[in-house]
């Protein structure tokens, strides 16, 4: 593999398995660049290039580096990629006593709503519709299931905040791993 990198940064440009650098400027399989000229770039060949590679975001001296540009792109990336997998987590639901409980941001607002009229309503008897069907909670199910449902969503947020903490030293954290059930 060739590259095309900056003498004063080591940026590197281009690469590609045939690049060519002349005084006439840089060629490559599809394109030529006559700005780019030997007094202020050169051309090194590398054993290989980074999978993520993309132009401005590596240095290469005898090893490969993350720019800073690259390496905050590749930290927005990372930090998105754990967001979704929080929301899958808070949402994929919990099970309590065997019974399925919805953890949906809909479920969580209409238990929100549940709970507070059990607050107001020590007699409270309500119909729920559940995965597993029909059932009719009481002002002490309402609150033990609302307390489930939000220590659950609590704890996906608390591991996704750990994490997040984690990729902005070390882009490569696996995500994967430590979540609530």
């Amino acid at each position: 593999m060739k590259i095309i990198k900056e003498k004063s940064t080591n940026i590197v440009i281009f690469a590609e398995r045939n690049l060519s650098l002349t005084s006439a400027g840089v060629q490559g399989d599809n394109f030529r660049a006559s700005n780019i000229k030997p007094d202020r770039y050169e051309l090194v060949t590398t054993d290989s290039v980074p999978n993520d590679y993309q132009g401005h975001h590596y240095t290469y001296t005898d090893s490969w580096t993350r720019t800073p540009a690259g390496l905050a792109s590749a930290k927005i990336a990372k930090l998105a990629e754990l967001a979704a997998l929080r929301f899958e987590k808070e949402t994929q639901g919990i099970t309590i006593s065997g019974s399925v409980i919805r953890t949906d941001r809909q479920s969580q607002a209409l238990l929100t709503g549940a709970w507070t009229a059990a607050q107001m309503n020590a007699d409270i008897s309500i119909d729920w519709k559940g995965e597993d069907g029909w059932t009719t909670l009481n002002k002490t199910q309402i609150e033990a299931i609302s307390s489930a449902v939000i220590n659950h969503v609590q704890a996906c947020f608390a591991r996704e905040k750990v994490l997040a903490a984690l990729i902005t030293t070390d882009v490569n954290t696996d995500i994967t791993t430590g979540w609530p059930e």
